[in-house]
C-alpha cells in the first residue's frame, strides 16, 4: 500500500512501505561506505595508523586505557571499536575502517529514529536518506579517524531524548543521559554538546507556554536523572582528564583563534564563525584531506530545503523538539568557528545529525503545504534531490577526491603501493625505503599494510641512505623521493623504474634494484683521506686540531654500537650558505629495537661555544644491521648573524635522547677517549 494523507493532511507512510523505504536507504548507505574501503581514501593516514596501534595495545597488551595518550590524546570509544573491527577482519585498512563504517550507519539508523520520534517517518525517512547519501557523513564513515564516532552518539542522544519527551516516564530519560556521557568518550568537540541540553532546560523552564509545549512541570524528574546519568557515565574520564595534567596536549594546538581573542584581535574567531556558518552552501572545509577543498555539505537545492528548516524550527523554537536540532546546530559549529583552518567537518561533527534532519524538516512543511497532484510532485523532486546528492557524492568521494595531491600526499598512496609491490614480488634482498617520517608514522603504515616478509630498511630519503653492501632495492616514493644527490653518487647514471600508479595516474615510486658496493668504496676511499681526531678540551688552541688532538685512525668507534667511517666537507662556506657535510657510518651490531638516538654535528668557536649545529638521525637505530654503512647528510645553514667569518671547530657524536648521555669514543682496546670527534675545521668566508 501506498503513502497517503492523514486527517490533518499531512503524508502517512504504511509500515511496510516505511521498512522497504528504510532497507532501501540502508543499503544504499552500506554500499557507499563499505565498497573499495580498503582502497579510497587510496592509503592509511597517520592517524588512522595510530588508532590501529592503540587498538593493538588492546588486543595484544591488554591495554585497557581510559584515555589514550598517544598522538597528542585520544578519547578511547572509538579505539575500542577498532579492536573489534581489527579483532575481526583484520590488521589491515579493512579492520581498522570498518569501525568508522559501522559508526557511520547506526548514524543512519539513529538519524532516522530521531526524525521520526520527534516528527513521523517521514521526516526520520528524509533525514535518513541525505544521512546515507551526502558527502560529508559518507567521508567520516570511510576513514579510520575517532570524529567518526561523535555523530552516532549525538544521534543516539538526540533520538532517545526525542523518545523521553513524547514517553513523559521519567525512567526513559536515563538512557538519554547515558548516551550523552557516551558521547564524551568520542572526540574533543563532544565537550560542547551538553550545553545543548543546559540551553534547552533553560528554554524549557522559563520560555515554554503552558498547554501548548511540554515543560518543565512535566519533566523536572526525568532532567534531573538524565543529568545523572550523563555524570555517571562520563564521570571516570572526566577524572582521569581532571587528575592527568597534560593529557589532552591537542587543545594546546587549536588554540590560534581564542588566544588572538583574548589578546584583543576578535578577527580569526569573527572570520572562523562566518566560514562555519557558511559551510552548508557556501563553501565547506577547505583542507583536502577531508573533504573535496571548499565543497559545501549541499547543493543549492537541498540547501534551500535546510534553510525552510532552519526556519521554521527557529520560529517554532518553543517546541523542544524543533528547538533541539537548532541549538544542536549552534552549539556543535563552535568548535569549528573557533580553531584554526575553519570551517573544519572533523570539529564539526555533532552537529551532522541536525544538519540531516533540517532539510528534511524543511521539506515535510513544504509537502504540508501543497494538495493533490503538487504534493506528491513535491515528494518526487525531492526523493530526486536526495537521488541527485548521491550521484554527486559518489563521483566526488570516488573519483574526484582521490586524485586531489593532497589526499595522495596525506594518506601515503605511494606507499600503499609500494607495500602492494612488495607482497606481490617478495623480493629476497634488502629493500630501503625513502620517506619523511622513518622512525615511527611510516612505518606504522606497514604495519597495517600487507607487504611480504620484506626486510626493510627506512630512511629519512631527502638526508640519509643505507646501502646493504650487496645488491639491494631502492624504493623512492613519489611524495617523498629520495635526495637526487645521494642517488648521483650511489646509482650514478642508473635509471630507476617507474612502479605503480597514484590516483592521478602518476608513478606511485621509482624502483632501483641495483649493486651500490662499487660506489659505496670509492665514496669512502675519498671520505676517509680527511682527518679525525678526539680531545677533551673545553677550549682550543686553534680551530684546526692537528695541532692539539689525538688524531684517530679509521674506523672510529662509538660506544662500542657503530663505527664511523669517514666524512665529506668542502671546508670552506661563504656566510649565509649551506655546508654540506656527508657523514658515514657502520653499526657494529644489529639494533635490538627502537631507540631514540641523534646525531650531532656542530660548529664552535675557539672558546668552545657554540656557533651552530643540527641534532638528528636520519636512518632509525631500529634498522641498523652490523656491517651496513648509512650515510647522512648533515649540512648545516650558515646564519649570518650568529656564525661571523671566521674558523670553526667541527664536533660530531651520537648520544641517547632518552638520557642525553654521548657515545664514547673507544680505542683500539675498548678505553674511552672522549664523548665526541674532531674533524678538520671550517672557515666561513
Amino acid at each position: 500500500m501506498g503513502a497517503k494523507a492523514n486527517k490533518h493532511g499531512e503524508i502517512e507512510i504504511p509500515v511496510r512501505l516505511e521498512i522497504a523505504l528504510l532497507a532501501l536507504i540502508l543499503i544504499v548507505a552500506a554500499g557507499l561506505r563499505l565498497v573499495a574501503l580498503g582502497d579510497i581514501p587510496p592509503g592509511l593516514q597517520h592517524d588512522e595508523v595510530f588508532h590501529a596501534h592503540d587498538a593493538f595495545t588492546v588486543l595484544e597488551h591488554g591495554n585497557r586505557a581510559l584515555y589514550f595518550e598517544s598522538n597528542a590524546g585520544n578519547e578511547p570509544l572509538f579505539v575500542y571499536l577498532v579492536a573489534g573491527t581489527m579483532a575481526l577482519f583484520g590488521y589491515n585498512a579493512v579492520g581498522i575502517r570498518m569501525a568508522a563504517a559501522l559508526c557511520g550507519l547506526l548514524t543512519v539508523v539513529f538519524v532516522y529514529l530521531w526524525g521520526r520520534a520527534a516528527w513521523g517517518a517521514r521526516v526520520g525517512l528524509l533525514a535518513a536518506a541525505l544521512s546515507a547519501v551526502t558527502f560529508w557523513p559518507v567521508f567520516l564513515s570511510r576513514v579510520g579517524l575517532r570524529a567518526a564516532s561523535l555523530p552516532v552518539c549525538v544521534a543516539l542522544t538526540g533520538w532517545l531524548f526525542a523518545r523521553a519527551l513524547k514517553n513523559l516516564g521519567a525512567l526513559s530519560w536515563v538512557p538519554a543521559g547515558a548516551a550523552l556521557g557516551l558521547t564524551m568518550y568520542t572526540y574533543l568537540a563532544a565537550r560542547v554538546v551538553p550545553g545543548v541540553y543546559a540551553l534547552l532546560f533553560v528554554l524549557m523552564l522559563f520560555a515554554h507556554r503552558p498547554g501548548a509545549h511540554i515543560g518543565i512541570r512535566q519533566t523536572w524528574r526525568g532532567w534531573l536523572l538524565f543529568a545523572a546519568a550523563a555524570l555517571v557515565v562520563a564521570a571516570p574520564l572526566a577524572l582521569y582528564l581532571l587528575s592527568t595534567p597534560g593529557a589532552e596536549a591537542r587543545t594546546a594546538q587549536l588554540t590560534g583563534p581564542l588566544d588572538a581573542l583574548r589578546a584583543g584581535d576578535p578577527g580569526p574567531v569573527l572570520e572562523g564563525a562566518l566560514r562555519t556558518l557558511g559551510m552548508f552552501t557556501f563553501g565547506g572545509d577547505p583542507v583536502g584531506r577531508y573533504n573535496v577543498a571548499g565543497r559545501p555539505v549541499f547543493d543549492w537545492m537541498v540547501g534551500l530545503l535546510f534553510y525552510t528548516g532552519l526556519a521554521l524550527s527557529v520560529w517554532r523554537w518553543r517546541d523542544p523538539q524543533y528547538a533541539a536540532p537548532v541549538l544542536g546546530l549552534a552549539v556543535a559549529l563552535f568548535p569549528s568557528a573557533v580553531t584554526p583552518t575553519p570551517p573544519s567537518f572533523l570539529r564539526a561533527g555533532a552537529a551532522l545529525p541536525a544538519a540531516m534532519l533540517l532539510p528534511a524538516l524543511g521539506a515535510a512543511a513544504i509537502w504540508d503545504r501543497l494538495k493533490g497532484r503538487r504534493r506528491w510532485a513535491a515528494v518526487g523532486i525531492t526523493a530526486g534531490l536526495a537521488a541527485i546528492s548521491g550521484v554527486l557524492t559518489v563521483r566526488d568521494y570516488f573519483t574526484v577526491w582521490p586524485t586531489a595531491p593532497d589526499v595522495i600526499a596525506v594518506y601515503r598512496a605511494d606507499l600503499a603501493e609500494a607495500a602492494a609491490w612488495l607482497e606481490a614480488e617478495r623480493p629476497d634482498r634488502p629493500v630501503v625505503i625513502g620517506t619523511s617520517e622513518p622512525h615511527h608514522l611510516d612505518p606504522f603504515i606497514f604495519d597495517y599494510t600487507p607487504h611480504g616478509e620484506a626486510d626493510i630498511r627506512w630512511v629519512d630519503g631527502l638526508q640519509a641512505l643505507t646501502l646493504p653492501g650487496a645488491r639491494a632495492i631502492y624504493i623512492s616514493p613519489a611524495t617523498t623521493p629520495l635526495n637526487p644527490r645521494l642517488t648521483k653518487i650511489f646509482f650514478g647514471d642508473a635509471a630507476g623504474a617507474p612502479v605503480g600508479e597514484l590516483p592521478d595516474g602518476a608513478p606511485a615510486f621509482t624502483l632501483y634494484d641495483l649493486d651500490a658496493s662499487a660506489a659505496l668504496n670509492a665514496r669512502l676511499t675519498g671520505a676517509q683521506t680527511n682527518p679525525v681526531y678526539v680531545s677533551g678540551a673545553a677550549a682550543f688552541e686553534s680551530a684546526d686540531p692537528a695541532g692539539w688532538a689525538v688524531r684517530l685512525d679509521y674506523p672510529a668507534n662509538l660506544g662500542g654500537r657503530l663505527d664511523f667511517a669517514g666524512y665529506v666537507h668542502a671546508g670552506a662556506i661563504e656566510s649565509g650558505g649551506v655546508l654540506g657535510l656527508e657523514l658515514y657510518f657502520r653499526p657494529t651490531q644489529d639494533a635490538a629495537g627502537v631507540e631514540p638516538l641523534a646525531i650531532f654535528a656542530h660548529l664552535l668557536t675557539r672558546d668552545g661555544r657554540l656557533a651552530t649545529g643540527r641534532d638528528f638521525l636520519a636512518a632509525p637505530a631500529r634498522d641498523w644491521r652490523a656491517g651496513e654503512v648509512f650515510v647522512q647528510l648533515h649540512d648545516l645553514w650558515i646564519d649570518p648573524a650568529a656564525v661571523p667569518p671566521g674558523a670553526y671547530v667541527l664536533e660530531i657524536g651520537v648520544y641517547s635522547q632518552a638520557d642525553m648521555r654521548r657515545f664514547a669514543v673507544l680505542g683500539p682496546d675498548g678505553e674511552p677517549l672522549g664523548d665526541r670527534l674532531l674533524l678538520a675545521p671550517v672557515i666561513v668566508e
